[in-house]
């Protein structure tokens, strides 16, 4: 199963439910379920509950804690009760989580972040991948290449057929869905049948990364030649400024290993690879 990471996409567990088997869906859906069950809507309250469920067996836990949150002794002392058939928020706590929610979601996601980041430690633009951008940002983008092809013969680098400032498309080379990010050194001028055609996959780099290197030194010349300064901050950034003395053996080594680094950690997050292309799909 390939997972539409688009801005628009369905969430994951709607995506499973309508691509695999109704069996496999079933069995995985039901086990999110219940790892959710035990160790988030359970375990969330255990602090609550610490001198109760002191020296009890893992196994015992969570029998305690539903007994503990149906009890007429303490009915609004945690957050919630856990019933039979979900979750019931308590009274008391009903405004606090109201007023503070901001504040409780940007605590969340600030643990969340450092947890995943310890445990993935490779992955890039990680808060990014977390929340991705309600929408891509390629004016920048445009503008840059725009100019370029104006003032330059230029062809597809998949495809070979000749763009225009009027008639081109902007290719992540390094999928959006994964880089989350629209700076420019990942972007690239092609036609539209290509951008479609390509999509999420990774490019096959024996074919494109020397074209690729070669397009982007080009351009990037053109710009800092022409002044085009204000568009160029993506570069600044990933070369650390100086990069009106870059020669091409700099740029491409370091661009090189911007774009391997990315690839390698997509390709084992699932992302398939070697995508040459073969004409309009």
């Amino acid at each position: 199963m390939t997972v539409d990471n688009s801005l628009n996409a369905p969430s994951l567990l709607l995506q499973i439910e309508h691509n695999l088997p109704a069996g496999i869906a079933a069995k995985l859906k039901h086990k999110i379920k219940v790892t959710l069950k035990r160790w988030v809507t359970f375990r969330f309250l255990s602090p609550f509950f610490e001198a109760q469920l002191r020296g009890l067996s893992d196994q015992q836990v969570n029998d305690k804690i539903f007994q503990l949150t149906n009890s007429t002794e303490s009915p609004n002392y945690a957050p919630y009760r856990i019933a039979t058939n979900g979750l019931i928020l308590n009274d008391n706590w009903v405004d606090y989580f109201r007023i503070h929610q901001y504040i409780l979601r940007s605590f969340t996601k600030w643990h969340l972040v450092k947890f995943l980041q310890k445990n993935n430690p490779n992955v890039v633009g990680l808060t990014e991948k977390l929340e991705k951008p309600g929408v891509r940002d390629l004016k920048l983008a445009r503008m840059f290449w725009t100019r370029y092809l104006a003032n330059h013969n230029t062809n597809c680098i998949f495809s070979d057929v000749a763009l225009s400032r009027k008639n081109f498309s902007l290719d992540h080379f390094i999928p959006w869905s994964y880089v989350a990010h629209d700076q420019i050194w990942n972007i690239i001028p092609t036609t539209r049948p290509v951008n479609s055609s390509k999509s999420d996959y990774l490019p096959s780099l024996p074919h494109y990364m020397q074209r690729f290197c070669a397009l982007q030194f080009k351009a990037l010349r053109y710009n800092i030649i022409n002044g085009n300064l204000t568009i160029l901050e993506d570069y600044f950034k990933l070369f650390k400024g100086n990069i009106d003395k870059l020669d091409f053996d700099e740029f491409s080594t370091k661009l090189e290993f911007e774009i391997i680094s990315n690839y390698r950690i997509a390709e084992n997050l699932g992302f398939n690879g070697g995508y040459v292309y073969k004409g309009p799909i």
